[in-house]
């Protein structure tokens, strides 16, 4: 009989069968880094955010929404850090909804990091589309469980899908 073989929620095939070597996915899977876009129009925050995320996770940085659009368009992220005032090309909440429109954007985690604090302002952001809300200034220990908070609600595994399942 042969062995059953199971689809998981990364989209790669497993075999049932206990024979199997799993050690290429394995090593991948421990080797592998998030990759983070970090949309900011001031780039001293930028820069923070990448010194405090830089050996958890593969970042990225754009300083408008019309790139990270175009940077959500041609590459795969694992979470989006989105200013909300980035002047006066596209705001993050605008940002937000064209991301969404991306086929591949639906469930990925698209983190407000702002300034804002007022409750109307709050509840303006998230029903704009995003998933959560940091408040700035912020302590790398907040920025890191945030991402992680976002990443497991919404079960985003961070291994591509194997073309053959897509």
């Amino acid at each position: 009989m042969a062995p059953e073989t199971v689809v998981s929620l990364t989209g790669f095939s497993t075999s049932l069968d206990k024979s199997t070597d799993h050690s290429t996915n394995d090593v991948w899977q421990k080797n592998y880094k998030p990759r983070v876009l970090i949309v900011e129009d001031n780039e001293q925050n930028c820069e923070l955010m990448e010194v405090y995320l830089r050996n958890i996770y593969q970042t990225d940085k754009v300083h408008s929404g019309r790139q990270a659009v175009k940077q959500a368009f041609v590459n795969q992220y694992d979470v989006i850090l989105m200013d909300i005032n980035l002047g006066p090309d596209m705001d993050g909440i605008q940002a937000t909804i064209e991301i969404r429109k991306l086929g591949n954007y639906q469930t990925i985690p698209i983190i407000a990091v702002t300034g804002f604090s007022t409750e109307d302002e709050k509840t303006k952001i998230l029903s704009g589309g995003l998933d959560n809300l940091l408040s700035k200034p912020f302590t790398r220990e907040e920025l890191v469980r945030i991402i992680k908070k976002e990443s497991l609600r919404e079960k985003i595994h961070v291994m591509p899908k194997n073309k053959n399942n897509s």
